[in-house]
């Protein structure tokens, strides 16, 4: 259009905008920016809050804040789309303060404001500031839509209460959609309740509910997260069969990680074989995790290989190969592939582990508590080298039980477990610790249950790491 001399109107700059966010096309999203200022139309509300989207789904958030914070008029769109743009990047905590900012401003919110504060708060484990919007809505009685709902059961089921999800499905009958089933099938399944998932999937069929590919995705990963192998190959097979859908690469791959699991390394391989070499990337991950389980180091060879050709700027595709090579104690291909990774052209760093403690709306970030961190104590228990080396895996270590030895016997070396402990005497206050700890081996996690069971007081492990 615009080669032939024809001029972009507002509606069809937006449209185009709009199918740039979606194709996630930076370069023609920013040739349209470019256009849009030199036509003059920056001063358009809607075309404004297009651009601000387009650059965050791009992944430009610094671009689309740089982009709101000039803009004069913010419109209930503008700050809404911001929010969106922060959480497709996952910036949860960014989107959360711009709702804030935009309480300030005396914005009245809608449903979509609603429901992307929900999934910040899904997204943070904020159970507290989930059951305040739900107080909210039932308090200014909104007409509380279905997506509203929807939104409010994945925030309970993420912040692990389960149970209030489900009594809000319940308190759907008759008005549920498609997406509250596979909303409530996928808490199930992230929960660990594939027999429950199981049940509400034969319920939809009773009920002539039409499923879609994310119904399918979401009975698949339940029943990978409980090892239900003969449940999954069944639903699998009836994909096909009984619905007339081909699988896509979520499904294969949620069976891969099924089989995988349950230590079918071999049947998760030639079903890995059925999906196209670029869209298996996912699935070699979980194939690759469960050889080094499994200790199938000679197919782990194999798959770890094939995964560096598909993806050699994926930091984390190193770390997998690394810990397969160093399981077969195969130490030069361990140097090779850490060479590897020094030397490609994005810088792959290993990130370290970090634990959050929400307990009454005190957070805790990067380390740093507050307000209470008196109220916190912090012990650590010393091992000597003959239980460190028990309990230290070579995998991780990445260095020889041999040359560990050497230098355990030539010299006086302790290590120690350190972690933080949080009293519970106060049960009123329905504290939620909800961490998941990485225990380094069997000998290690003895002594830290021992130390927990003498501890006085009632406490639980907030958060610990070797040193």
């Amino acid at each position: 259009m615009v080669g032939i001399g024809i001029r972009l109107n507002p509606g069809t700059i937006i449209s185009i905008l709009s199918a740039l966010s979606d194709l996630k096309d930076i370069r023609q999203g920013k040739c349209i920016h470019g256009y849009v200022f030199r036509r003059g139309f920056g001063s358009n509300t809607e075309i404004a809050n297009q651009i601000i989207y387009m650059y965050a789904k791009c992944g430009f958030v610094h671009c689309a804040s740089r982009i709101f914070k000039n803009k004069r008029c913010k419109d209930l769109v503008s700050w809404t789309l911001m929010m969106m743009g922060y959480l497709h990047q996952g910036r949860a905590d960014e989107a959360i303060t711009l709702f804030w900012l935009m309480q300030r401003e005396n914005l009245s919110h809608d449903s979509v404001t609603l429901i992307s504060l929900l999934q910040a708060f899904a997204l943070l484990g904020c159970l507290n500031l989930a059951k305040e919007v739900h107080c909210h809505v039932l308090r200014v009685s909104l007409n509380i839509g279905i997506p509203v709902i929807n939104s409010l059961i994945t925030a309970y089921s993420k912040c692990g209460k389960l149970g209030m999800s489900r009594v809000l499905f319940e308190h759907m009958a008759g008005r549920r959609c498609l997406v509250s089933w596979n909303t409530m099938i996928a808490a199930y399944g992230m929960h660990g309740r594939c027999v429950q998932a199981l049940k509400l999937f034969d319920q939809m069929k009773k009920e002539n509910v039409v499923t879609d590919d994310l119904t399918f995705r979401s009975v698949l990963a339940a029943c990978s997260h409980s090892g239900l192998v003969e449940e999954g190959l069944h639903i699998f097979r009836s994909m096909k069969e009984e619905y007339s859908m081909i699988p896509s690469e979520d499904h294969y791959g949620c069976m891969i990680d099924l089989l995988s699991r349950a230590g079918l390394l071999e049947e998760a391989y030639d079903l890995l074989q059925c999906l196209p070499p670029r869209q298996s990337a996912s699935a070699l991950g979980a194939l690759l995790a469960a050889c080094r389980v499994h200790g199938n180091y000679e197919l782990g060879d194999i798959v770890g290989r094939w995964l560096l050709d598909l993806e050699p700027q994926n930091p984390s595709t190193y770390g997998l190969v690394s810990n397969i090579y160093a399981g077969g104690e195969k130490w030069t291909e361990v140097a090779q592939v850490r060479a590897m990774a020094k030397s490609s052209d994005k810088q792959v760093l290993k990130m370290g582990h970090r634990s959050d403690l929400d307990s009454k709306n005190q957070f805790s970030q990067s380390g740093r508590w507050f307000p209470y961190l008196d109220k916190f104590d912090a012990g650590s228990m010393h091992l000597n080298s003959g239980e460190v080396l028990e309990a230290l895996d070579p995998q991780i270590l990445d260095i020889r039980k041999e040359r560990f030895r050497n230098v355990a016997k030539n010299q006086s070396y302790s290590g120690s477990i350190q972690f933080m402990l949080c009293p519970l005497t106060a049960r009123k206050g329905a504290t939620r610790f909800e961490s998941i700890l990485h225990l380094i081996g069997p000998p290690s996690h003895q002594n830290l249950q021992s130390y927990v069971q003498v501890a006085p007081g009632e406490s639980v492990i907030l958060a610990f790491w070797f040193g």
